[in-house]
């Protein structure tokens, strides 16, 4: 049996772990979901930056999340709403944009 395997185009994702200044590698659920949400390729920062954009509530094993995406590009945060624990989401280029496109291997 294959498993997917997801290229994000040379970024590495991030999330705050509970642990101060601890992180740890984006699960591929949240990973998926953040960058659909960041839009990344998009024109959404021509002209002045929103102040704060939160995605749509969405659920994963029984829990409902919401992404805080601040200044379009960042901070960003997933925010656990049932239970209400909010962590900080950094993303970094890795690789060369320019060079690579987002693709899924199944």
């Amino acid at each position: 049996m294959s498993k997917d395997k997801i290229f994000t185009d040379g970024l590495l994702i991030l999330v705050e772990s509970n642990e101060k200044n601890k992180w740890f590698l984006a699960k591929k659920w949240q990973s998926k979901k953040f960058i659909e949400v960041m839009r990344f390729g998009s024109m959404k920062s021509m002209g002045t930056p929103n102040p704060l954009t939160e995605s749509e509530i969405f659920s994963h094993n029984g829990y409902n999340y919401q992404f805080e995406i601040h200044n379009d590009w960042g901070p960003c945060y997933i925010n656990n709403i049932s239970t209400n624990k909010k962590r900080q989401i950094t993303y970094h280029n890795i690789g060369n944009n320019d060079k690579y496109n987002l693709c899924e291997i199944k």
